[in-house]
């Protein structure tokens, strides 16, 4: 099995455990669409991000890898940023705890992404 692949079982267990454990502190209910589709937006994201970065590190231009990231990083945080708007907007929530699940997928796959480019640039040298 691919290590990126078992780094991303790894990051989806631990992502379960963070949210369990969050569920337990105080109950996620409300919130199951938004984690559901941060999820697998990010998956998505991530997904792409490896491919785009695979596909760079065969590129002639040296500075491809890093424009690559830095537009990941700006794409994701626009994401992240519209995601969060447009469900406050379609949701009654009364306050923003929705967005402690949503930083918790956030951060993760922010980890997950950061661990396999840094493998990536490793493999280049």
């Amino acid at each position: 099995m691919n290590k990126t692949i078992k780094k991303y079982i790894l990051l989806i267990i631990i992502l379960a455990l963070c949210l369990g454990l969050l569920n337990v502190i105080e109950p996620q209910r409300a919130y199951y669409n938004l984690i559901a589709f941060t999820s697998v937006l990010f998956t998505f994201m991530s997904f792409i991000l490896y491919l785009i970065l695979k596909r760079s590190l065969s590129s002639s231009d040296r500075q491809a890898f890093l424009s690559v990231t830095l537009a990941n990083t700006l794409v994701k945080m626009v994401v992240a940023i519209i995601t969060l708007i447009v469900y406050k907007e379609l949701n009654t929530h009364e306050n923003g705890r929705f967005v402690l699940p949503f930083l918790i997928i956030y951060v993760g796959f922010t980890t997950f992404e950061t661990i396999f480019m840094i493998d990536l640039s490793k493999q280049s040298n």
